[in-house]
């Protein structure tokens, strides 16, 4: 619990000065209150590093050291830029101490939550694996033919791989989810602040309701839970479709057409729409999203529309958006074409001839058992519709299936609304979010069903319109109740240590966190059994009656290799990857 509240205060320091290196580099000026530069900022920051971190696996093993390094570098190369100095020394001295106390209490809860023991799935299967090989060895080629998980390639993995030193074992799996909960927390907690003081824009409004709709969902179903408290990059790509489309949203006036608003540290800064370049933000998060993991690709889409829609009138930034494109792209098709032969994978679309490179049937053997959802559930009887048999099974799956039905359908009228209301009152932006949203779905509805895979989709339209209704009505029933006695209720630092007590008894209570023993080291990852096998001169380990592997020592294999996998070079030894010969 320390180790993950040490690393998230390196994370988020390292990561805020990237993100202000980028808005000076890109002379982005719209995200002007102190806690909106704070957080995009950072938001940025981790994407640009954990896409670095995944370039860096190209050459060298992702060790912790190799990755202090790269933070000390990143973050004095920032820093050379007095600019970028101004910029953070401005940012840092006007945060009051009561929300480093915020801040404080945010993180003890959401370490506490997140240093429970790993159990998902996924983690066992390839997810650790995944990170162990990045940290000791870096790009394998061949790496595939042991475990095809290993061929879905995620920066998610790479930015974790230093954060997992050896001498803690398994036991630091879920830092980097906790991490990004712990941020959107704090600044969700920032965006409330200003719905207590009236102050609040749409923006406020979407990213409170969005957390709102989202985080509990985290909480509370033992599913969804699993997923959190895991590295699953499922969970990143479920938040930043929710700031990608936050950022889509800002700025926006408040309803009463201010020219100016007061940010959380009391200053009043311009709050008018000005020609804009936050659509670069817009696609890097995009960009990054989709380094993360696949199922982030109609982010990618609608974020690459609205930056050309942006500039389309300046051929030298399509030029640039583009440039930009094959920059943070290029390292996740490098790293897949190394691993498995095929950058994309499950899909066989630019896959190179290699003698390591996957056959095309493993490609779409794996391909199906993620969208080849309808043979799931087996054959219906021969006097049985299938479609209506296998839509009946999945409804049965999860409670959360018949979630997803139910906000598909209230997908309709809230587009329809949303459209006539931005035709009405000129507001663009939510014509963007109902597009993404619309576009997620459909994607993930046609690939794979789960919730997992496209929560954030199916929330945006539900945020959209409450964010609408709120701007618009609850300014003025808050004006019934004095501001100052409330703000000083809510930011009082006896009232946060309160909520602090209440929800650590309730995490104690309610989810079996153990407190003593996970205040300095948490669990490691459950214990397996395995075998020491040998296939030509490949040594690797075989767990005994599962097919994960989670925290055993490398190598390690869910099922026996097949007989022509031999090493590329048994001098250097896996370190030199794996190849198929006859």
């Amino acid at each position: 619990m320390l180790y993950f509240i040490l690393v998230w205060g390196l994370l988020l320091c390292v990561s805020f000065i990237t993100g202000i290196g980028i808005l000076n580099l890109f002379r982005i000026d719209e995200f002007n209150r102190v806690g909106d530069r704070f957080f995009i900022s950072s938001w940025l920051g981790l994407v640009i590093i954990a896409n670095g971190f995944l370039s860096l696996s190209l050459f060298v093993p992702l060790s912790p050291l190799v990755g202090l390094a790269a933070l000390i570098s990143i973050t004095s190369l920032c820093l050379n830029f007095p600019n970028v100095r101004k910029d953070v020394a401005s940012i840092l001295l006007r945060v009051p101490d009561r929300w480093l106390l915020t801040a404080g209490c945010i993180a003890m809860v959401t370490a506490l939550f997140t240093s429970q023991q790993v159990t998902w799935f996924d983690t066992g299967l390839y997810h650790f694996g995944s990170i162990r090989w990045m940290a000791d060895y870096g790009a394998v080629p061949g790496l595939a033919l042991l475990n095809n998980g290993f061929a879905f390639i995620s920066a998610w993995f790479a930015l974790a791989a230093p954060l997992n030193p050896d001498f803690m074992g398994s036991r630091n799996t879920a830092i980097l989810n906790g991490y990004l909960l712990f941020v959107l927390l704090l600044q969700t907690s920032i965006s409330i602040h200003y719905v207590f003081i009236k102050t609040a824009t749409k923006t406020d409004w979407f990213l409170v309701i969005y957390s709102f709709l989202t985080l509990p969902l985290f909480v509370v179903t033992p599913f969804l839970s699993a997923v959190l408290v895991s590295p699953s990059p499922d969970f990143p790509v479920i938040l930043l479709t929710g700031i990608v489309a936050w950022t889509i949203v800002y700025p926006l006036k408040l309803p009463s057409q201010a020219s100016t608003i007061k940010d959380f540290t009391g200053v009043r800064v311009d709050a008018s729409l000005q020609e804009s370049n936050a659509a670069i933000v817009t696609l890097i998060l995009g960009l990054g999203t989709v380094t993360f993991k696949l199922n982030g690709l109609p982010v990618l889409g609608i974020s690459s529309l609205y930056y050309i829609a942006h500039y389309w009138k300046k051929p030298i930034s399509i030029f640039f958006g583009s440039g930009l494109t094959i920059l943070l792209l290029s390292p996740m098709i490098i790293f897949g074409v190394i691993t498995s032969g095929c950058p994309l994978y499950p899909s066989s679309f630019m896959c190179v001839s290699a003698p390591w490179t996957l056959s095309n049937q493993q490609a779409a053997d794996a391909l199906a058992s993620i969208n080849g959802w309808q043979s799931w559930f087996g054959s219906p009887s021969n006097d049985t519709n299938t479609w209506l048999w296998t839509f009946s099974q999945w409804l049965q799956l999860s409670h959360l299936n018949k979630a997803m039905l139910f906000l598909a359908a209230m997908a309709v009228p809230i587009s329809v609304w949303g459209l006539r209301k931005a035709k009405q009152q000129g507001h663009g932006a939510d014509v963007w979010i109902i597009a993404l949203s619309l576009l997620g779905m459909g994607f993930i509805f046609s690939q794979a069903p789960l919730i997992r895979f496209g929560l954030g989709y199916f929330l945006l339209l539900p945020t959209l319109l409450l964010s609408t209704v709120c701007t618009q009505t609850v300014s003025q029933l808050s004006g019934k109740v004095h501001q100052s006695s409330i703000s000083r209720i809510v930011l009082s630092s006896k009232a946060r240590l309160s909520a602090l007590f209440v929800v650590t008894v309730f995490l104690s209570s309610v989810r079996g966190i153990n407190v003593s023993q996970q205040l300095m080291i948490p669990p490691e990852l459950p214990g397996v059994t395995v075998n020491q096998i040998r296939v030509n001169d490949v040594d690797y380990f075989l767990p005994e009656n599962t097919n994960k592997c989670w925290g055993v020592d490398l190598p390690c294999a869910p099922e026996p290799l097949e007989s022509d996998i031999w090493l590329r070079n048994p001098q250097k030894g896996v370190a030199a990857g794996f190849q198929r010969k006859p």
